[in-house]
């Protein structure tokens, strides 16, 4: 009576043991979660960028609706050209300002699609152009 041996266990095509196998396997998912995490954040940034859009705007309509009151009031209390010119200034600086503040704000949520697209599965989420050139920038 002869005992055979148990036949050894093939490794898998690639060659890789059970154990090599796991801890890639272990990897890819603690990668996963970390892009979902990191595109769940990129997706709450998106979604602040589309409210501060919203708010800058409601702020540079109100700037302008001061600036008309404005000239309708000093017009009402015949204010000096000295005054009325001051204020106007100071409210046209205040629009600059938010006009400054808009223009940075539609850069960064560029920024943050861009980002989004990158890291995104989702073959519908398309790159924009953040350059006022024209240039892709990543």
């Amino acid at each position: 009576m002869t005992v055979q041996a148990e036949p050894k266990p093939k490794p898998p095509p690639s060659g890789k043991t059970a154990k090599i196998l796991a801890d890639e396997l272990e990897e890819k998912n603690r990668i996963s979660t970390a892009m979902l995490e990191i595109n769940r954040a990129l997706h709450a940034m998106t979604a602040h960028c589309l409210r501060y859009k919203t708010e800058l705007n409601t702020i540079s309509t109100v700037v302008v609706a001061v600036i008309e009151q404005h000239e309708e009031i000093s017009e009402q209390l015949k204010l000096g050209i000295y005054e009325k010119d001051r204020v106007r200034r100071a409210l046209k600086q205040q629009l600059a300002e938010v006009t400054a503040i808009i223009g940075s704000q539609e850069e960064l949520a560029k920024k943050t699609k861009n980002t989004l697209a990158l890291v995104s599965v989702d073959p519908s989420v398309r790159f924009l152009s953040t350059s006022t050139r024209g240039s892709l920038i990543l």
